[in-house]
């Protein structure tokens, strides 16, 4: 039997200007939490592909052992730049939830 994990999952729409270069340097610093933050055991990020209108442009989902680890990423230094200077000035819209696997 499997041991349950948190999960974070976020829905993020970009705005319609946002060039191809910043859409990668969101999916990278999303994947490259995982080396910043020892409380993410693992995170997927994977992008919308474009074949309905009004869809978020992409998805992930970080996986932790519990609520603990969930918030120390929520604080992380890491995870707090990477919203401020990648995500902040691209994000038209986003949306969260917090559940158990």
């Amino acid at each position: 039997m499997s041991e349950s994990k948190f999960l974070h999952i976020g829905a993020l729409t970009l705005r319609e200007d946002v060039t191809d270069e910043q859409r990668a340097a969101v999916v990278d610093g999303l994947t490259g939490l995982r080396s910043s933050i020892p409380s993410l055991r693992s995170i997927e990020v994977h992008q919308d592909l474009g074949l309905r209108d009004g869809n978020a442009d992409l998805v992930f989902v970080a996986a932790f052992d519990d609520e603990q680890g969930w918030r120390e990423y929520s604080a992380h230094e890491a995870h707090l730049a990477l919203v401020k200077e990648v995500l902040a000035p691209v994000l038209a819209a986003k949306v969260f939830v917090q559940a158990q696997s």
